[in-house]
């Protein structure tokens, strides 16, 4: 068994779905609290891009202390 845990960068958290389709919607991101991604904003330099409790992406500077990890789960039998 090889299981993978890793977090989500902006563009899987943009395309990805649990129910393997091509294109993610916000209610399909949210999750009730900010979450972090692992691609780092271009807009600001100490800003990582998160998901809102909304499931909308976006961006907050990394001292924002609310903001969760949220990791992706991938399992092989």
């Amino acid at each position: 068994d090889t299981d993978k845990f890793w977090l989500l960068s902006y563009y899987e958290a943009y395309t990805l779905l649990s129910g393997n389709a091509t294109t993610s919607s916000d209610t399909d991101r949210e999750w009730g609290n900010n979450y972090w991604l692992r691609s780092p904003s271009s807009s600001y330099s100490n800003s990582a891009y998160s998901v809102y409790p909304s499931g909308t992406l976006g961006s907050n500077t990394v001292s924002y202390h609310k903001d969760a990890v949220r990791a992706a789960f991938k399992f092989s039998i």
